[in-house]
Order: C-alpha cells, then structure tokens, then sequence
C-alpha cells in the first residue's frame, strides 16, 4: 500500500469516491494539474482532481511534495 498522499485526475469520479478518493477544491486542483502536468488551460477549467487518502483533498497540499523529477 502506499503511504504517501497519491493524486488522481478521472471522469470515473464516483468509482473513486467508493475507493476512498475525495474531490479537491477547484483553486487546489489546478495548482496541482500545472505543478504535475502539462496541458492545455482548457483541459484544466474542464478537470478533476481526486485524492487519496481525502484527508489531503482537505488540508493544505504542496505541490513540491513528493513531485518526481526527470
């Protein structure tokens, strides 16, 4: 199991709400889609982001935190 926070950007929203997911805030999400991806502004207006575990979709994230490099 991974014990570090994991983010996940889906359509299936509601499969991962039952998983344990939770929908981060709209300001948060996308901070999070330009500190990780890089996509079209209006792919952003039309995302998501879940978390997992929800607790990180409802404290303060970094968006340095755990960030992969290369």
């Amino acid at each position: 199991m991974n014990t570090r926070p994991m983010l996940v950007g889906t359509w299936a929203i509601r499969f991962y709400e039952r998983h344990g997911f939770a929908l981060v805030s709209p300001a948060r999400k996308t901070v999070l889609l330009k500190s990780y991806w890089s996509i079209p502004e209006r792919q952003i207006e039309t995302s998501v982001v879940l978390a997992n575990p929800p607790e990180v979709a409802a404290r303060s994230f970094s968006p340095l935190v755990g960030r992969r490099s290369g």
